[in-house]
């Protein structure tokens, strides 16, 4: 998300169904820019592969 705009910058689907649902849990960024997300049962973690 552009925090000036509010624009979506970047898109990445992690999975689909009830295993991946969040329940509405924060996003947390790491200092290397990863997002991780808890999902039911688990954890996801996105990263920028370049």
């Amino acid at each position: 998300m552009d925090f000036r705009t509010g624009e979506r910058r970047w898109r990445q689907p992690t999975g689909t169904g009830p295993l991946y649902d969040n329940s509405w849990a924060p996003i947390t960024l790491a200092p290397d820019g990863t997002a991780y997300v808890g999902v039911f049962n688990s954890i996801v973690a996105a990263r920028d592969g370049s």
